[in-house]
C-alpha cells in the first residue's frame, strides 16, 4: 500500500504476479502508478528504463 496525495492505493509485485523470484525493494526499484478501469494502483517493478504516457485509443486488443 502506498499513500498517494492523500489517498492509499495498493501495490501489486510485478515479480510475484508473472511467477518470478520476489525480490526486496533496492535503491534501483520503483512503483510505477497505474489507472485501470478507473482504479490506481501501484506496480512494484525491479528496475525502469523509459517511462511514457500511452494514450487508450493506441492500446489495441490482445492476439487471439
Amino acid at each position: 500500500m502506498i499513500n498517494l496525495r492523500g489517498t492509499i492505493n495498493p501495490v501489486v509485485s510485478m515479480a510475484r504476479e508473472l511467477g518470478m523470484t520476489a525480490t526486496d525493494p533496492n535503491p534501483r526499484s520503483a512503483i510505477v502508478v497505474v489507472e485501470v478501469h478507473g482504479r490506481t494502483l501501484g506496480l512494484l517493478v525491479d528496475r525502469l528504463s523509459d517511462i511514457m504516457t500511452v494514450d487508450h485509443s493506441s492500446i489495441q486488443p490482445v492476439p487471439k
